[in-house]
């Protein structure tokens, strides 16, 4: 392998890994952002 095979390779990797990391921020916040939701309207509810 010469060094843009590796500069391929890492450039990729961190893209990757980029794209995994705010694809689960979105994901925590989202889940984070339902139960709250839940929770809120268990709150708030007038029977």
């Amino acid at each position: 392998m010469n060094w843009l095979d590796i500069l391929i390779i890492v450039v990729t990797l961190f893209l990757g890994m980029l794209g995994l990391w705010r694809g689960a921020i979105k994901a925590v916040f989202g889940i984070v952002g339902l139960i709250g939701g839940i929770a809120l309207a268990g709150h708030y509810y007038l029977p």
